[in-house]
């Protein structure tokens, strides 16, 4: 990490010696460039847009500006910052399509939902867009268009998103925002029909987890299912087991790994005799379930956890003959402790 203090000290102190105009230009590109990574962010603005407005066709602007635009939008001066990104945009910058889509993003936070839409359908125009950037301003568009009130064309662009989506949690958030535009609009089937399948597709995704802390389930027995899943993945234990005690009282009928996923929340949340309860409520209600031999096990693990290791040795006994046939429940991504 560089010496910022030391930096700036010397860079005033040129500029305080009449140095020659082209050291004077770079001393101030530097002088911004380093109150900026010193973390002075009001002394960066000011030196970056000083030498912006000074040397408005420099070699070194675009970058300056690029600086600037960030500062601003860190700062929430939204129209500074769109100013300052479309400036480095037609300037020819190297970064152009990310750019092109932050004046989108800083219109959109400004509520300028007009120009933002604007902003964002020349970004998903660019030639050199890259997959991520496209996926972002298709997204962004969906975004101003429903601002503007023009659900249509929002779903065109958030469906359009989905498609230029490159990995599971930019596709989920496409998802997620069909989702919420159709709940918007009250549109309850197809609403259900996204959420079913951001849970079914995209269960260990940010956008689905969210969509579980939101509540989006509304009392569905199946969707509280799928809620309870999703929470497992995320290692919210506490609400799987919430979601899955209630899917299993609202539907007799609920899938076998209804119990087998609320007895390994609950084992993972300590509370091993709820989690025995599970198991058993598995083995009773659907015997000769393909999950037995890995309740089994899961039980005999919440038995040595409470001490009882005569009942956990003829559990595992039991579970043994068909356990390394049967596939465990995937382990939470946020669950590192040993379980024996």
């Amino acid at each position: 990490m560089g010496d910022y203090d030391t930096a700036i000290t010397g860079l005033h102190a040129l500029l305080a010696a009449n140095p020659t105009p082209d050291d004077a230009k770079t001393a101030r590109f530097r002088l911004g460039q380093a109150l900026l990574f010193q973390g002075d962010n009001t002394a960066a603005r000011q030196e970056l847009a000083g030498f912006v407005q000074t040397y408005p066709n420099d070699a070194l602007t675009p970058a300056a500006l690029f600086m600037l635009g960030r500062l601003y939008y860190d700062a929430e001066q939204w129209d500074a910052a769109a100013d300052a990104y479309g400036q480095y945009v037609r300037l020819g910058g190297p970064l152009a399509d990310y750019a092109q889509n932050r004046v989108g993003n800083s219109l959109n936070s400004a509520k300028r939902f007009a120009d933002a839409s604007q902003a964002y359908t020349a970004a998903v125009q660019m030639p050199q867009a890259s997959a991520p950037i496209l996926r972002a301003a298709w997204h962004g568009l969906g975004d101003s268009r429903e601002g503007l009130g023009d659900m249509a064309g929002a779903r065109a662009a958030y469906t359009s998103a989905f498609q230029a989506a490159t990995d599971d949690e930019d596709r989920a958030a496409a998802v997620y925002a069909l989702y919420l535009l159709d709940k918007k609009l009250d549109q309850d089937d197809e609403a259900r029909r996204e959420l079913e399948r951001l849970w079914t597709q995209y269960p260990a995704s940010q956008a689905g987890y969210q969509a579980a802390q939101a509540d989006a389930d509304e009392g569905d027995a199946h969707l509280l299912y799928l809620k309870g899943k999703v929470a497992y993945e995320r290692g919210d234990f506490r609400m799987t087991v919430d979601a899955l005690n209630q899917a299993a009282t609202d539907d007799p009928a609920h899938p076998a790994d209804t119990h087998l996923f609320a007895g390994e929340a609950y084992r993972r949340l300590g509370q091993t005799g709820q989690a025995v309860f599970h198991y058993d409520q598995l083995m009773d209600t659907h015997p000769g379930a393909a999950e037995i031999p890995v309740a089994l096990l899961g039980k005999a693990r919440a038995l040595r956890m409470s001490g009882t290791l005569e009942a956990s040795l003829a559990a595992m006994t039991a579970s043994w003959p068909s356990i390394r046939r049967t596939p465990m429940p995937p382990p939470s991504p946020r669950w590192k402790a040993r379980d024996w």
